[in-house]
């Protein structure tokens, strides 16, 4: 009846959603239901929480608790508008790869920056890993929710209690410095591997990583030695000398015959010690050209991204240049044309390898 809508809550909602098996519109309600970031404001004026901290100072000012913690969710509400609002979109537990881009959302080189950074680091952590540390908890979980629900979480525990889950954390070196959360990050590492949770960090050089994130690593893969990380190789990991120099005289980038991309795997084994290894990435052309990133080879795989699409081009590239690579190619048409801008000759390489593919498109 009209009465009850009037007066129902979307708990409710969700609940005979749910039973009617409509399960992603029941989700939807859902987020309707739980409290905003803003109103928890309200919440430190409720008179239980007066009573106890409302004559409360901070410490080595004279400014009361609540309406600090007031100022700072009202500050982060007007700061952070995708933690203020409504949650938009719903992940589907069958997602198995979840990238989330951060380039638009990092802040800049002032302390208010560097906290963004680092709450958007966190953020973005939650967002695509958040449910991996759900088996740990699941008596509490299944105790705080209506039995009505346990079917679905019960599915939902058992697939990630039986597989092993990765968090990739790229370009770390733009949390430099961010130092609150490499503690939360190390934590995260030591705690939840031997829950099937891998951490991986990754950045251009050993420095950006803390010491204490490179004592607890278990492996690194480095693709490029910096003559300023030799030192820590050796102390940290017991690398020898002789493996290093080798590593830095094969030098960076595919192999010129084709046999892969050479890196350094270090591993640090049960029994205590380090196992150091040159190892090789034998990646076929269409990975090759996938992860290339080359100026002039990303330029010309943009222009038939353009032209063609992703899957065509790279399977074009792949067919030309099975060695991931047309620097050279590129480099010799430059000399002859006495070109100082390599545009004309990358473009025209384009067009000929999209003519010679013929209708094959």
């Amino acid at each position: 009846p009209a009465q009850w809508w009037d007066s129902s809550t979307w708990y409710e909602v969700r609940d005979l959603l749910f039973e009617a098996g409509f399960v992603n519109e029941a989700q939807l309600a859902q987020f309707e239901a739980v409290p905003e970031l803003a109103d928890m404001t309200t919440f430190l004026n409720h008179e239980d929480v007066e009573s106890a901290y409302g004559r409360v100072q901070r410490d080595g000012s004279q400014e009361l608790l609540l309406e600090y913690l007031q100022r700072c969710m009202t500050d982060a509400c007007r700061a952070f508008k995708m933690l203020a609002g409504r949650t938009r979109f719903l992940i589907s537990p069958r997602t198995r790869v979840i990238a989330i881009d951060l380039n638009n959302v990092m802040g800049d080189d002032s302390n208010a920056g560097h906290l963004k950074t680092g709450i958007m680091f966190l953020f973005a952590g939650q967002v695509a890993g958040g449910d991996f540390v759900l088996p740990q908890y699941r008596d509490e979980l299944l105790q705080a929710v209506p039995a009505l629900y346990h079917p679905l979480h019960l599915d939902r525990l058992e697939q990630l209690d039986q597989e092993v889950k990765s968090k990739i954390y790229d370009e770390l070196h733009n949390a430099k410095k961010v130092p609150f959360i490499f503690p939360m990050l190390e934590t995260q590492d030591r705690e939840q591997r031997k829950f099937g949770i891998r951490t991986v960090l990754s950045s251009q050089y050993v420095s950006d990583f803390p010491v204490a994130i490179l004592n607890s690593a278990n492996s690194l893969y480095m693709m490029e030695l910096d003559p300023k990380d030799e030192a820590l190789l050796s102390e940290t990991f017991k690398v020898p000398k002789v493996t290093q120099q080798r590593f830095q005289r094969l030098g960076s980038g595919p192999a010129a015959d084709g046999s892969g991309v050479p890196f350094l795997g270090v591993f640090r084994i049960k029994s205590g010690g380090t196992l150091a290894r040159i190892l090789k990435n034998a990646m076929g052309p269409l990975e090759l050209w996938a992860l290339n990133s080359s100026p002039t080879d990303s330029a010309l795989r943009r222009l038939l991204y353009e032209a063609v699409g992703g899957a065509t081009a790279r399977a074009i590239l792949a067919e030309a240049f099975p060695q991931g690579t047309a620097e050279k190619l590129i480099e010799l048409r430059q000399k002859q044309a006495g070109e100082a801008d390599s545009n004309n000759v990358i473009r025209t390489l384009a067009n000929e390898l999209i003519k010679r593919r013929g209708y094959n498109l």
